[in-house]
């Protein structure tokens, strides 16, 4: 089983069903689910995902289909040496920062993110493999 990390913005095209970025969100949830993969968003990325929405039913329903498909990891004390190092060393940006930060932590296979300035990170330890959600090799 791979595990893998979606930035938000994969989640937020994904919900809002966006012509091109949705399309190629939902192939690469059918594969993940398909081979039986761990999706995992963290909180940081669920708030930030929620906080596109305005109407409290439809962030509640948001909430419950990423929950449905995706495991929700908190930021906590072992992630804080990674965030700490891509915030001085790499000046990576605090929320992008978080979200590798996380995925580090939980030694995940594979980071996507629409982001391609962020999927340009050539190595952040504990991930193995960043991409953008066109190049993601699933």
């Amino acid at each position: 089983m791979t595990r893998i990390f979606w930035d938000s913005n994969v989640f937020i095209y994904l919900l809002q069903n966006t012509e091109q970025h949705g399309r190629r969100a939902s192939e690469m949830l059918a594969r993940i689910e398909e081979r039986g993969d761990d999706l995992l968003i963290s909180t940081f990325g669920l708030g930030e995902v929620l906080a596109g929405t305005q109407i409290g039913t439809k962030r509640r329903q948001w909430q419950l289909e990423i929950e449905s498909v995706a495991r929700v990891v908190s930021f906590d004390r072992s992630a804080v040496a990674t965030f700490a190092d891509l915030r001085s060393k790499n000046k990576v940006r605090p929320g992008d920062a978080v979200q590798l930060a996380v995925a580090a932590a939980q030694g995940v296979d594979l980071f996507i993110t629409a982001d391609k300035e962020l999927a340009r990170i050539s190595h952040v330890p504990g991930i193995n493999f960043i991409s953008d959600m066109e190049r993601a090799p699933i």
